[in-house]
């Protein structure tokens, strides 16, 4: 007797995202978005971290302290918002941070959320901890 296919289907699915899942060398998609969450990539990946911005502000998020270990700065860019209709004035978007795994290791990458020509640099923060594999 065959089983019916749902339940090798439903099978197979369960036993992907259960490994998908796991801690044993698995990764996040990202973008990563939350600090409170570890960023887990293999070494010579890219991964993005997406924060909430709005540049008619005079704000962007800029790196708090120099990069040391095994990550390495890509880019960043600032999005705006999705086109509206009728468009919002001052509307936010976000601000998209690029980041190379270069070696195994751990970082944290540090940003604050500041005017940069105003001195001392000082605002909200966001602290990511990043663990290559």
């Amino acid at each position: 007797m065959t089983r019916p296919r749902s339940v090798s289907l439903l099978a197979a699915f369960v036993l992907l995202t259960g490994c998908s899942r796991s801690d044993s060398g698995s990764t996040n998609p990202g973008p990563f978005t939350d600090p409170g969450e570890t960023i887990r990539v293999q070494q010579g990946a890219e991964f993005q971290i997406r924060l909430e911005s709005n540049a008619t502000t005079g704000y962007q998020w800029v790196l708090a302290d120099s990069l040391r270990g095994p990550v390495r700065l890509v880019g960043s860019e600032y999005v705006a918002p999705a086109q509206q209709n009728p468009p919002a004035a001052g509307a936010g978007g976000h601000e998209r941070w690029t980041f190379r795994a270069a070696s195994p290791g751990e970082a944290v990458i540090s940003l604050v959320y500041a005017r940069p020509w105003e001195k001392p640099i000082s605002g909200d923060t966001a602290r990511f901890r990043v663990v290559v594999r």
